[in-house]
């Protein structure tokens, strides 16, 4: 059994529940029983919960706060099924001490972003661009000693996690033979992912008369978004050939693949548009973002605008002047989109679902 504890909400956004879903696709690919951990305590939890159940996952519904979670390991305990079990844990609110009570219930695999201290568990998940600069052989090396095994790492974009329709979509295109980007019209698309807790999104709207003409500038609310019917009202100002609004998608790689330029948060998507192919305009908008869209810009040369949380102006104004750049050439938008498109293969979840499994079996061994 694997147990993936996750969670999602207004404060933390879906990037957590978005990416531990792709590997829980490919988990399941390969034969592993799969179910969700979510807290929903007072129903915080509600939208990310029926979100992983539409992807066809049981939910095992936590009655603890998601920031909590040293309290709810005699819950675990007490309402897990007693099989070999490994978590999969993908929370920035979790401490050493959790990780090691959680590790007295079954095998321990927690997704960091940050390697800012050493957790006593079975593997690491770092699949982001700046991974392997982190100094997890170092840290973990010395981890050896405090336990049996040495903890099993699994790093950088060649276990990011894709969804399969990604792969499928970046499979057809290579068959067609077809380069995405480039000819008329162009199409622009923003995002800040799965929320927008700052209402970055409006603040771009506002000024939209900056940009060039001649281009439809499309937003992308996400699931936790606030700011739908303000933008759907701009957008009836701008009319149709000039600004759309698009909520939450079924297929997002079909989506994404219609657009000529992206404008996105630093956050999994990145790795998706590698996978497409499209040339991308990065920023941050809380510190988690900030070491990623350094990684892409030093490794792919992707323009980048700044943090959002930090200047809301500045960076605005950086995209604006990025937008207006790289809608102009066509030539340097092709060529960022090409090295994107090398350093994402899609087959990240793939790979680490062939770690979990064999995890798994040396539970059922131990």
């Amino acid at each position: 059994m694997v147990y993936v504890r996750v969670d999602g909400n207004v404060q933390i956004g879906m990037g957590h529940v978005m990416r531990t879903l792709s590997l829980a696709d490919a988990m399941r690919k390969v034969g592993l029983p799969i179910y969700f951990l979510m807290s929903n305590q007072k129903g915080e939890g509600e939208t990310a919960a029926e979100l992983v159940r539409q992807r066809g996952f049981d939910v095992i519904e936590i009655p603890y706060a998601y920031q909590e979670k040293d309290g709810e390991i005699p819950y675990l305990a007490r309402t897990l099924a007693q099989f070999p079990t490994v978590f999969l844990v993908d929370s920035y609110a979790v401490t050493p001490e959790y990780l090691s009570a959680l590790r007295e219930l079954g095998k321990v695999v927690y997704v960091d972003d940050l390697c800012e201290e050493i957790y006593p568990v079975d593997g690491i998940l770092n699949y982001n661009i700046y991974a392997e600069n982190l100094p997890y052989q170092e840290r973990y090396a010395e981890n050896k000693s405090l336990q049996e095994k040495a903890t099993k790492l699994f790093l950088g974009p060649q276990y990011a996690p894709i969804r399969e329709a990604f792969v499928e979509r970046r499979s057809a295109m290579e068959k067609e033979g077809k380069q995405k980007n480039g000819g008329q019209p162009l199409n622009v698309l923003f995002t800040t992912g799965g929320g927008d807790s700052l209402h970055i999104l409006p603040a771009i709207a506002e000024d939209l008369d900056k940009l060039l003409d001649g281009v439809t500038y499309h937003f992308l609310c996400g699931p936790l978004s606030e700011d739908g019917e303000k933008l759907t009202s701009m957008a009836q100002m701008y009319g149709p050939e000039r600004m759309v609004v698009h909520g939450p998608q079924e297929n997002m790689a079909l989506f994404l693949n219609r657009f000529d330029l992206v404008v996105s948060a630093a956050g999994s998507t990145l790795y998706e548009l590698c996978t497409l192919g499209i040339a991308t305009i990065g920023f941050s908008f809380v510190e988690n973002q900030v070491q990623n869209l350094a990684g892409f810009a030093q490794q792919v040369g992707m323009p980048t605008a700044g943090a959002f949380d930090q200047d809301m102006e500045k960076a605005k104004e950086k995209v604006f002047m990025l937008v207006r750049e790289y809608l102009q050439e066509d030539e340097k938008r092709q060529n960022l989109a090409n090295r994107m498109a090398s350093l994402v293969d899609g087959m990240g979840a793939m790979r680490f679902a062939q770690e979990m499994k064999r995890i798994h079996e040396e539970t059922r061994h131990s």
